[in-house]
């Protein structure tokens, strides 16, 4: 009898949430439709920032009310110091103009929270890795 090892690769992805709630609900979510995606959480910008310095990961989700961060702010000072890294905004900010100026401050897509499901998610950072893979 063979013994057989199966050796996936996930795909490595810092969720950026203060929500513990929505946090587990962004991973319940992502988990649901498909186990590809490794997700490590933190609660601050200052805490992923140390994260991504030290974790290679394939792309961001954040939030934009952040205890130390707040707004599209958050999305330039993640580009500045990682400017290939793939950042899809999940937020319950969905007016036009906050969704305009994240888009205009570098993130691939923008999500708001409550409208999404786990294949929006899925399809969001599959799209943004691949786009911003092209760019490089």
């Amino acid at each position: 009898m063979f013994s057989e090892t199966v050796i996936t690769d996930k795909i490595p992805v810092l969720l950026v949430e203060d929500s513990r709630n929505e946090a587990h609900v962004t991973q319940r979510l992502l988990h649901d439709i498909d186990n590809e995606f490794d997700i490590s959480r933190v609660a601050r910008l200052e805490d992923a920032l140390a994260e991504l310095t030290l974790h290679k990961m394939d792309a961001v989700i954040l939030d934009l009310g952040l205890p130390d961060s707040d707004g599209p702010q958050s999305i330039q000072k993640i580009n500045t110091h990682f400017p290939n890294l793939p950042i899809i905004v999940l937020s319950g900010r969905n007016d036009p103009d906050t969704v305009r100026r994240a888009l205009e401050f570098g993130a691939q897509e923008f999500i708001a929270k409550g409208e999404c499901t786990g294949n929006t998610i899925r399809q969001a950072l599959l799209g943004a890795i691949i786009r911003k893979s092209l760019k490089n």
